[in-house]
């Protein structure tokens, strides 16, 4: 098991002596991973992005994390990086990365196909945010990151729009590659999967439903690992009736599941749901002096077993919603925020959480006076775990927030690739700049996410 050429060799000798066992047409996955030659840490690596088209926004800002990453980055100090604007972004491949955006979820609340779309519109970026706000940030760097590989590996890299995945697969065999890195699309991941090239393969998304007999691992931004982390955050901040606020698509749908399933999974029981709807909507309730009470409906379980009928409301009158977690922009928690103010005292509010979709930038300490004591999560990068990468990437991409989680992605994708015999085995974990990673079933990445809150007009960590 220790010695994979050892181990593929007995497999063929097996399968030439038993060909009609139906084990030898189709090995279990984790034995084909163990039987994968090991990847040198020499080898080429062929990174597969979108360099061109309506997608290469994205793809150059993973590539430019990917080769600083490989060249050598800059190490934690104490200086202070700055904050980023708002922008608008290409709001369905965004959500399909994982990736928050100020408008990509209230621009399509009506047709929202979240993870599933690759169509999208323009992105703009505002000016920077002035250098005295990067002291919001200080002494944040006690949040561990691992130290970064850095070798002279070759790196090759492959524009996905150029010619059909199965010809550039081909190409990458041609050209002596010894692991490939992406691609970045779900169409593109899907095929690579159905064409089994043979190279071991860290794809950057991930897909619904994965094959049982692939080799292929996962890496992506994914909002379900970002909500999964707040059921287990709330859990263990002994909580135990969260009330979930998401926008009314199909975003907000899956999220809630999300959130309901890891919350049942851990031993908790029935999460209530509200939805929220356009930002317009949202003003013209809170002109009329509509509030947001604490009740809501519960979230189904996947099964959709039914739930008893005294759990279809619960006000917060007796005290039973004991916290709430918010999904939403920074634009619509603004509005959120006063609504649920509206409804019941500061005393008996309960604590509120949210996610790192409200972290985009540009807000200023008023912002964050206005949202004291809220806590909230986000990748490393975004919380001056190191600030002189974080300035970096502020530079590098006009502040551009979405662009700037993309870029840590392909950082740790460089971490990756070269942790890449660990990941076959299971065994990685890494502490990176877009999360603290983990391999799960199917050799899917799992990224957990620091958690911290507004104070006095600073970003700090939760419990300092």
């Amino acid at each position: 098991q220790d010695d994979a050429d050892k181990l593929s060799q007995a497999i063929r000798e097996w399968q030439t002596r038993y060909p009609r066992n139906p084990g030898a047409l189709t090995l279990p996955t984790l034995l084909l991973r163990q039987s994968q030659s090991a990847v040198s840490n020499s080898g080429k690596i062929a990174l597969l992005l979108p360099l061109t088209g309506q997608a290469k926004v994205f793809g150059n800002a993973i590539m430019q994390g990917f080769t600083d990453a490989k060249e050598g980055l800059p190490q934690p100090q104490a200086n202070a990086a700055p904050e980023a604007p708002q922008q608008d972004s290409l709001a369905s491949i965004l959500a399909e990365l994982g990736i928050s955006s100020p408008n990509a979820d209230t621009a399509t609340t009506e047709n929202d196909n979240s993870t599933d779309d690759n169509t999208a519109e323009g992105a703009e970026n505002s000016d920077a945010i002035s250098a005295k706000e990067t002291e919001a940030f200080a002494g944040n760097s006690r949040v561990q990151l691992d130290p970064i590989v850095q070798n002279n590996r070759q790196v090759i890299m492959y524009d996905t729009n150029s010619q059909p995945i199965d010809l550039l697969l081909k190409k990458v065999q041609q050209e002596g590659a010894d692991l490939i890195v992406g691609p970045l699309l779900k169409p593109e991941v899907i095929k690579t999967i159905e064409l089994k090239s043979g190279l071991p393969v860290l794809a950057l998304n991930e897909v619904d439903n994965i094959p049982l007999a692939t080799t292929v691992c996962f890496f992506s931004l994914s909002p379900e690992d970002e909500t999964r982390n707040a059921a287990q955050h709330l859990r263990q901040q002994q909580k135990s009736n969260p009330l979930i606020i998401v926008p009314d698509n199909k975003f907000g749908q899956r999220m809630a599941q999300t959130f309901a399933d890891e919350w049942q999974r851990s031993g908790g029981g029935t999460v209530l749901q509200q939805t929220f709807g356009s930002l317009d909507s949202l003003k013209s309730s809170i002109n009329r002096g509509v509030g947001i009470r604490m009740t809501g409906t519960p979230v189904l379980p996947t099964d959709n077993a039914p739930l008893p009928l005294d759990t279809a409301s619960m006000p917060t009158t007796n005290g039973a919603i004991d916290s709430v977690y918010i999904i939403a922009t920074s634009d619509e928690l603004t509005l959120i925020k006063p609504m649920i103010d509206m409804a019941i005292s500061t005393k008996k509010r309960p604590p509120i959480y949210v996610s790192s979709r409200s972290n985009q930038g540009g807000m200023g300490p008023d912002f964050r006076m206005e949202m004291d004591g809220i806590q909230f999560s986000d990748i490393p990068l975004m919380t001056g775990a190191n600030l002189p990468l974080m300035q970096k990437a502020s530079s590098k991409f006009a502040n551009d927030y979405s662009l700037m989680r993309l870029y840590a992605m392909g950082i740790d994708a460089w971490s990756l690739a070269n942790n890449y015999n660990e990941l076959t085995k299971g065994t990685l974990q890494f502490n990176g700049v877009s999360g603290s990673l983990r391999v799960e079933d199917n050799c899917t990445i799992y990224r957990q996410l620091p958690w911290m809150q507004f104070k006095q007009g600073k970003i700090e960590p939760v419990g300092q």
